[in-house]
């Protein structure tokens, strides 16, 4: 369950949900919920029987269900707020304790630049029908000559990119995006490109 200071703070920045589509009354954060299991306060049960398009929705899945849960989104064509971060963390081995000290690191500011590259990414994803968590180096690359060819984005813009993906996803190679050897050669030679 999601801290309630902290799923307000997410409320006053991408509005109110209508439905919170895993819960159950024990952890529900909006009175409307969807539940696993038979729940007597739940308006369905199981989230991906459920139409997602008509609500704008707040989903905090376990890890192993963001994929399917994109892939529903797609699907419903649906908008609402996804929350992952802290399972990726805690997927990566962190603990719960070690997550709870590191999600307020980002600023504000940090965390408006990387929206605008995730969202992009997402994008990108999308049209070529491909899982935004599961990746590879390669197509990292590949969202980066998109950025610097058809945007016009320089070494700059492509350095904040390159953290806000790897905030969230982990290469099959166990590597991160930051540290990617093949992802870092291609930023160097965008910085000397257009220097």
């Amino acid at each position: 369950m999601l801290n309630k200071d902290i799923f307000s703070k997410i409320c006053e920045e991408y509005g109110t949900p209508d439905i919170d589509l895993f819960a159950s009354r024990l952890n529900a954060q909006l009175k409307r919920y969807v539940s696993w299991k038979p729940d007597p306060g739940s308006e369905a049960v199981d989230a991906f029987v459920v139409d997602w398009h008509p609500y704008y929705f707040y989903a905090f899945p376990p890890f192993s269900l963001v994929g399917k849960c994109l892939r529903k989104i797609e699907h419903d064509e649906a908008e609402g707020i996804l929350i992952v971060t802290r399972q990726t963390l805690q997927e990566r081995g962190i603990s719960k304790q070690a997550a709870d000290i590191m999600m307020p690191s980002r600023r504000d500011s940090t965390k408006r630049q990387y929206k605008i590259y995730i969202q992009q990414w997402l994008d990108f994803c999308h049209r070529r029908k491909s899982n935004p968590l599961q990746t590879t180096a390669v197509e990292v690359i590949k969202f980066f000559t998109v950025l610097f060819n058809t945007r016009r984005l320089g070494y700059s813009a492509i350095n904040t990119a390159r953290p806000a993906i790897s905030s969230f996803v982990i290469l099959p190679e166990g590597v991160s995006v930051g540290t990617h050897p093949l992802i870092c050669r291609f930023l160097k030679g965008v910085f000397h490109f257009r220097v």
